[in-house]
């Protein structure tokens, strides 16, 4: 854990409920894709976009530079904590991407056993992926781990001791 120490305060909670919406969102983009241009009243000719994916990319690229701007607070150093935005955001984009999940329940018993493990992996994919990225952010608020999105990818995090140079010359 960093130097700063987590305190479960008044504002804890209505940011884990805004995630809790967030990944809400993700995990279903196409139901509030079609939602919100319901309740838009926007027809599908008058729509700019008609695809739910706008809603992915968009999710996903905002979680990659969320943990990036973590990543910096948490003292890694630039390169570090861009690779590990650009993790997040090839993570989120699996994890948000608009995978029919009631696929899993209706269809496998129509299709031939190739196709339906396809489907099972496609759907298990997606699930691992939300659950890690949810928890995760979890760890970060919940739990008050600040270096949470540091450990994205294996390596040295900001908690590890580097050698400083000074230690390479006095030998």
């Amino acid at each position: 854990m960093s130097d700063r120490e987590h305190a479960f305060d008044l504002w804890t909670v209505p940011l884990l409920l805004g995630w809790a919406l967030f990944f809400l969102v993700g995990m279903f983009p196409g139901f509030a894709f079609y939602q919100v241009r319901d309740l838009a009243w926007v027809t599908t000719q008058r729509a700019w976009i008609n695809s739910p994916h706008v809603i992915t990319l968009a999710m996903a690229g905002y979680f990659g530079w969320f943990v990036r701007q973590r990543c910096a607070e948490s003292e890694l150093r630039g390169g570090d904590a861009v690779l590990r935005g650009v993790y997040a955001a090839i993570i989120g984009v699996v994890a948000f991407f608009d995978y029919p999940l009631d696929l899993v329940l209706v269809m496998p018993y129509r299709l031939d056993p190739a196709t339906r493990y396809l489907v099972y992996a496609g759907a298990l994919g997606k699930l691992v992926a939300w659950g890690y990225l949810y928890v995760v952010v979890l760890r970060y608020y919940a739990m008050g781990h600040f270096d949470a999105f540091a450990g994205l990818l294996p390596g040295r995090h900001a908690s590890q001791e580097r050698p400083s140079s000074d230690s390479h010359e006095a030998r």
